[in-house]
């Protein structure tokens, strides 16, 4: 675990579960956000699900699991042969928040 002073904060940086996270506490040690990084194993099945219904055809390539406020978001990075695609999942709501073609 490696921690560092950011802006009167603190950052906490470490691995757990084949995961990276950073969590952001105050001086007094309340969370303020907490970020997961993974890949599609990371992934709650739920969430898969949801993904893997509407880009079936895509590769899972990056993970990372937002919590903040009472909230878990999950953005999840998918690709294919001609494009790179982001995903936002909150709620049981995907919502397509970035589409690239490659060159």
């Amino acid at each position: 675990m490696k921690w560092y002073e950011q802006d009167k904060k603190i950052l906490a940086t470490f691995s757990m579960n084949e995961m990276n996270h950073r969590t952001l506490l105050s001086k007094k040690g309340v969370v303020i956000y907490h970020i997961s990084y993974g890949s599609e194993k990371n992934l709650p099945a739920e969430v898969r699900k949801i993904v893997k219904s509407t880009y079936f055809d895509y590769n899972i390539t990056l993970t990372f699991k937002v919590e903040e406020d009472n909230r878990t978001i999950w953005m999840v990075n998918m690709e294919d042969d001609k494009t790179l695609i982001t995903v936002r999942v909150e709620n049981e709501e995907m919502e397509e928040v970035r589409k690239l073609q490659k060159s």
